[in-house]
C-alpha cells in the first residue's frame, strides 16, 4: 500500500463490554511496544503482543479536534474545531445538533460512562456537580479507582461502554508541569534529565492503570466479551521551552503540527472477539473518526444508522486482516493558519507481517518505524513556498519531498482539499467569555450559559 501525503502550509479510546478509550499526549517513541527501551510499558506491551498494534493510525495534532472527531465520527472541519483547542470560558464546543458516541451506544442498550479529561482539564466534576473535597490525590490513581468502581458495580446483563481519558501524560500547571508519584519517578534514576524522568514516572503510572483496569475486568468475568482500545489523541510535545519531554522519534514533527510526529500516534486494540491466532501489526489506514463506526459495528450496530459521517468501520478489516476501506484521509484544513494536509492510498495493498513472540521482543520489531538518513539529510521542503508531497509508506520520516516529480498528484490532491474546504464549517475559535470565569461561580468552571448558572457577575460590571 503506497500512501502519499500532501502538505500545504502558507503561513507557518473504549473498554467496552463488547469498550475503553484512553486519550493522552504520548509520542510514538514513549511506549516500549514501539521498541523504546527507555520507558518500559509492560501492561501495554502485554496487550500489544496479544492484540493488534495499529501502526498506521492517525489522530489530529491537538486534543480538541481529536476528541471532537472521536465522539462524532466527523472530521474537525465539520465541527468548527479545526483550528485550536477549546479554552476555558470559550463559548464553543461540539455543535448541539451532532449526536455523540455515548448517545449512539445508548441506542444499542449500553450503559455509558466517561472518566477524565473532556476537552481541557481544569475542574473536577462528578456528573454535573463540582467536586471540591478531593485534594492531594494523583489524578491517574483517582480516575483508575473510579473506573474500577464502575466495573465492579456494573450489572453484567447490560453492555458497558467506558471512555477513560487520563490526564497523564499531559502537563499539569506552570508551577509544577510534570507530576508523578516519587516512587515511580525513582524507578527511572538512569534517565539523567529530571524532567524526562518525571515524564517517565507519569507514563509508568498510566501503564499501571491499564493493568489495574484489566484486572478489574477479569475479576468481573467480563474480559471474554471486551474490546479494549488504547490511543493517544495527538503526537507528543517535544519543545522543552513549553515543558515538552516526549519523544516522537524517528518521526518528524510534534504536537501542534501535521507532520507525522504530530498525528501518527501509538494505538492498539485488544479483544478475544478479534479471534487472533497470532499478535498482529496492522498497517491498515485508520483515523480517530473511525472508532465510532468501528466499535458501533463490533457492538452489533449498523454503521449506516450513524448517518453521513467521515469515519469508516474498519472492524471487518481488523478481524480478517484485510484491506482497510479507508483510502483517503483528510488530516486537517485550518483556514486561519492556512494549513492543510491530505493522505491518499495508491497502488497495491502490501501484505502486513504477523508477529508471534516466540523469542524475546520479536513481536515488537514489526511496529518499529525505520528511516533512511536523518532529518539533516532531507531534501528541500518549504511549505511556505510550495506544497510538499511524500510517500509515507516508503518514507515515514518525511525526508524525501517528491512534489516536483509528481505534479499531477499534487494537483489532484489539492483539488480534493479544495472540495473539502467548500464543505467546512467556520472555525469556532472565539474569545473567552468573562462571565464563565470561576470567580463568578464559586471558583469553579461550570456551563455558565445554562439557565441555572447565569449570573450578573460583579467582577465584570462596567
Amino acid at each position: 500500500m503506497q500512501g502519499v501525503r500532501l502538505r500545504r502550509w502558507f503561513w507557518w479510546a473504549g473498554a467496552f463490554q463488547e469498550g475503553k478509550e484512553i486519550g493522552l499526549k504520548r509520542g510514538w517513541n514513549d511506549v516500549s511496544f514501539h521498541g523504546s527501551s527507555q520507558i518500559p510499558t509492560p501492561n501495554l506491551d502485554a496487550l500489544a503482543s496479544s492484540g493488534i498494534m495499529l501502526n498506521n493510525y492517525y489522530s489530529e495534532c491537538l486534543c480538541t479536534p481529536s476528541r471532537g472527531s472521536l465522539l462524532t465520527g466527523q472530521y474537525p472541519i465539520r465541527l468548527g474545531l479545526q483550528h485550536y483547542v477549546l479554552r476555558a470560558n470559550e463559548p464553543s464546543g461540539i455543535p448541539l445538533e451532532m449526536n455523540t458516541m455515548p448517545q449512539y451506544f445508548k441506542g444499542l442498550g449500553y450503559a455509558t460512562h466517561m472518566i477524565g479529561k473532556v476537552f481541557f482539564g481544569i475542574d473536577l466534576h462528578n456528573g454535573t456537580e463540582v467536586v471540591k473535597d478531593i485534594r492531594g490525590q494523583y489524578a491517574t490513581d483517582l480516575f483508575t479507582e473510579k473506573a474500577n468502581l464502575i466495573i465492579e458495580n456494573h450489572n453484567p446483563s447490560q453492555p458497558l461502554f467506558l471512555y477513560l481519558s487520563h490526564l497523564a501524560v499531559h502537563t499539569a500547571n506552570t508551577f509544577m508541569p510534570l507530576q508523578a508519584p516519587l516512587d515511580l519517578i525513582d524507578q527511572f534514576d538512569y534517565i539523567k534529565n529530571e524532567y524526562r524522568r518525571a515524564f517517565a514516572g507519569m507514563t509508568a503510572s498510566l501503564d499501571n492503570s491499564i493493568g489495574k483496569l484489566f484486572e478489574a475486568l477479569h475479576n468481573k468475568n467480563m474480559l471474554s466479551n471486551t474490546i479494549l482500545v488504547f490511543a493517544s489523541d495527538n503526537g507528543g510535545e517535544t519543545d522543552v521551552s513549553v515543558d515538552g519531554y516526549s519523544s516522537n522519534y524517528p518521526l518528524r514533527g510534534k504536537k501542534y503540527f501535521i507532520w507525522e510526529g504530530g498525528i501518527r500516534v501509538p494505538a492498539l486494540i485488544w479483544s478475544p472477539l478479534l479471534q487472533l491466532r497470532k499478535p498482529q501489526v496492522s498497517m491498515q489506514l485508520m483515523h480517530v473518526a473511525d472508532w465510532l463506526p468501528t466499535l458501533y459495528r463490533a457492538a452489533g450496530g449498523d454503521p449506516r444508522n450513524l448517518g453521513t459521517i467521515d469515519g469508516q468501520s474498519v472492524w471487518e478489516a481488523l478481524v480478517t486482516n484485510s484491506r482497510s476501506p479507508r483510502t483517503l484521509l483528510l488530516h486537517n484544513i485550518d483556514p486561519i493558519y492556512n494549513v492543510s494536509s491530505l493522505r491518499r492510498v495508491r497502488d497495491i495493498l502490501r501484505k502486513v507481517g504477523m508477529y508471534l513472540p516466540k523469542k524475546d521482543d520479536t513481536w515488537r520489531k514489526g511496529s518499529e518505524v525505520k528511516c533512511d538518513g536523518v532529518p539533516e539529510t532531507a531534501n528541500q521542503c518549504n511549505p511556505l513556498d510550495a506544497p510538499c508531497l511524500y510517500n509515507i509508506t516508503a518514507d515515514p520520516c518525511e525526508m524525501n519531498n517528491i512534489a516536483d516529480r509528481h505534479p499531477e498528484e499534487v494537483e489532484s490532491m489539492l483539488n480534493i482539499i479544495k472540495a473539502y474546504e467548500s464543505q467546512a464549517a467556520e472555525p469556532q475559535f472565539q474569545y473567552p467569555d468573562p462571565h464563565g470565569d470561576p470567580m463568578c461561580h464559586g471558583f469553579a468552571y461550570v456551563p455558565w450559559q445554562d439557565p441555572e448558572h447565569i449570573t450578573n457577575c460583579p467582577f465584570f460590571q462596567k
